[in-house]
């Protein structure tokens, strides 16, 4: 199973990378601070912030220069990874048609023993499969509509404990059932929103900390 086929695309941020540990503090005292319960999602003993933060919106718990290129990024990585899986033609008539889309992140720390489980970030209803590409039938007769994506950013190292599910549904699976891929701190992955994954235990004395994202073509929130 390569990452091609999975629709995994994977890249590096030197720059980011230089501001990894500091990054990291900072998230650790956001938690421990502003937001120390978090909320319960797929994390299993771990934390995940409450709030969603969207670039160039208030709800960003800090501005610092790392938050704004973070975000940058992700438009670039999008643009990217929408070429590589689909069509270059799609980016090109998305913008012809003046389609935007919204990075919307969130933190995670997992201490020791914590893990995340099985899960997809499709919405949740009988008509989730249309948010991994929306045929032009659907809403004003467009001729293309840009596909959702989700992903990660490492903050820390992730030790080869993330892994994407061989299943279909959303299930524990036996370990034969999941592919390990490993992420270096300032690594990125951005996929198909479809696609089950989770992290295993975290076997390390220190915490792993990541940012996740969803890329949302604009047109769901009209």
């Amino acid at each position: 199973m390569s990452l091609n086929k999975l629709k995994l695309h994977k890249f590096k941020s030197s720059v980011l990378a230089q501001q990894c540990e500091r990054i990291g503090e900072q998230i650790l005292n956001y938690q421990k601070y502003i937001d120390p319960m978090g909320h319960i999602a797929t994390n299993k003993g771990g934390w995940q912030s409450r709030f969603n933060m969207s670039y160039g919106e208030s709800t960003f718990p800090f501005y610092e220069p790392w938050s704004n290129y973070l975000f940058e990024l992700l438009n670039r990585f999008y643009v990217d990874y929408v070429e590589k899986f689909y069509n270059k033609e799609i980016m090109h008539k998305a913008f012809m048609g003046n389609q935007r889309w919204c990075s919307r992140a969130w933190f995670n720390i997992n201490w020791p023993e914590d893990h995340n489980g099985e899960h997809h970030h499709l919405p949740n209803g009988d008509d989730a499969d249309e948010f991994s590409y929306i045929p032009p039938e659907i809403k004003n007769d467009r001729e293309v509509w840009l596909p959702m994506a989700s992903g990660s950013f490492y903050v820390t190292d992730s030790h080869n404990t993330f892994f994407v599910s061989k299943s279909s549904t959303v299930e524990v699976v036996e370990e034969k059932e999941r592919k390990y891929i490993d992420f270096n701190a300032g690594d990125f992955w951005i996929g198909d929103p479809g696609m089950i994954h989770g992290v295993g235990v975290n076997k390390q004395n220190v915490p792993r900390i990541t940012i996740s994202f969803n890329i949302e073509p604009a047109a769901y929130f009209q």
